[in-house]
């Protein structure tokens, strides 16, 4: 209420898609910049307004107004002080003013959370996006979406906004990239139907693939393509996408790829201000990613009475997060699960940053894990956005099925599945 009654008073606000000139140095902002306001929100939360700027260069910069600031809120309540829109011609919204010679084509593959929220992005950074449906889509008749996001880009708490993401349904045949992100077990069919209809285009299949390496080239044949992994998630209520962003994103190492354009899939996360990490062998962190979503799925689950319900999903992770007994079992079924991928020939230590936080002191790993979990409003969002239980159950489904057959002890994993629909 103390905010809703200071824009009253507000002379000027600022609004997305104008572009600015600084009047007096500000922040880290100098007087003479011309910056273009990409999004704004507020965090209830934490009681912040948050201002994220883009200029011609394409950096970031960002500002953060507290409630509680006294100094904060006199400089909300006068922002024609420090800012002065820019008329006219000269506003030319950074993000519109990407060079047409440098605009890539993507082919998003269906509409879905994860293919929606990074077609979202490219296209905000100025690439031509177009989602494939396959004419029987119960989706077709989707051309907009609401977009509710938390976006960890440049933000370390994630800034809270709203936006709308307009689809736009494919009909070319070529394009530079294909982003594939299906539910685990559904990439075959893609590929089938990417072959059907003479659809070209190096692959980024973000997917969670259980499968080898030889599957894999068994698959794909001569398509080119490039393993990475999303880190985002969220869900879909109609047309509303509930989404959640971080600002990096797991990609196979140009070393191990043998596709052409790998510069300019750099070059497209880069766009994004999405920076790009790369593990040791993509699909091996893949498995253990997905051993490691296992194994806390599986402890979860176990607060559940109704397997139908994805609010008692988004419960269980709240009840997981919230309780140090319940991440002490998740931490011991993980260390389990991570067995069963090492059995494949992974060799673990080529993780050890990912397996740190189950390799420590059950007595220390436990509670760092609920105060992270607590101070940390993405990683929040992204456990209970994610209530896709047929997808969670699958990835519980392959890593068992796994174990049971390489004869790997996980009494405790093998205990909290048995009591799971899978």
């Amino acid at each position: 209420y103390y905010l809703c009654a200071l824009k009253k008073h507000i002379i000027m606000e600022l609004q997305v898609g104008k572009s600015y000139r600084v009047k007096n140095d500000i922040f880290n902002f100098k007087a003479g910049e011309v910056w273009s306001l990409v999004r704004e929100g507020y965090q209830i939360y934490f009681g912040e307004q948050n201002f994220e700027f883009v200029n011609a260069e394409k950096n970031c910069r960002f500002i953060v107004l507290r409630d509680t600031s006294d100094e904060d809120m006199k400089i909300y309540c006068h922002l024609d002080r420090d800012f002065e829109e820019i008329e006219g011609d000269d506003n030319n919204f950074i993000h519109l003013s990407l060079d047409k010679k440098n605009t890539m084509k993507i082919l998003v593959i269906g509409i879905g959370v994860i293919g929606s929220i990074y077609g979202y992005v490219f296209s905000k950074a100025g690439h031509t996006v177009t989602h494939y449906l396959r004419k029987d889509s119960k989706k077709n008749n989707i051309h907009t979406l609401n977009v509710h996001i938390l976006d960890g880009r440049g933000h370390k708490k994630g800034l809270s906004y709203t936006d709308s993401y307009s689809i736009e349904h494919a009909t070319e045949k070529e394009y530079d990239f294909i982003f594939i992100a299906v539910p685990s077990g559904k990439l075959e069919s893609v590929i089938e139907e990417l072959n059907r209809e003479h659809i070209t285009g190096t692959l980024l299949i973000a997917c969670g693939i259980w499968e080898d390496k030889n599957y894999l080239e068994k698959l794909l044949g001569n398509r080119p393509y490039v393993l990475g992994y999303p880190v985002a998630g969220g869900n879909l209520e109609g047309k509303t996408l509930n989404a959640c962003l971080f600002d990096h994103f797991m990609l196979e190492s140009k070393a191990k790829t043998t596709i052409d354009n790998y510069d300019d899939l750099v070059k497209l996360f880069s766009d994004c201000h999405i920076a790009l990490e790369h593990p040791y062998d993509m699909l091996e962190w893949i498995w253990l990613h997905l051993a490691i979503n296992a194994g806390v799925i599986s402890v979860a689950s176990t607060t559940m009475e109704n397997y139908s319900n994805n609010a008692q999903t988004t419960e269980a992770a709240e009840k997981l997060m919230q309780s140090a007994k319940l991440l002490k079992r998740a931490v011991k079924s993980v260390r389990e699960t991570v067995k069963i991928v090492a059995s494949r020939g992974v060799v673990l230590k080529h993780y050890n940053n990912e397996l740190l936080p189950y390799n420590c002191l059950l007595s220390f790993s436990a509670p760092l894990m609920k105060r992270m979990f607590a101070n940390n409003m993405l990683t929040q969002k992204i456990m209970t956005l994610h209530n896709n239980l047929p997808d969670l159950l699958y990835v519980c489904k392959c890593v068992y099925e796994e174990g049971k057959k390489k004869g790997i002890e996980a009494p405790l994993f093998y205990k909290n599945c048995s009591k799971l629909p899978m």
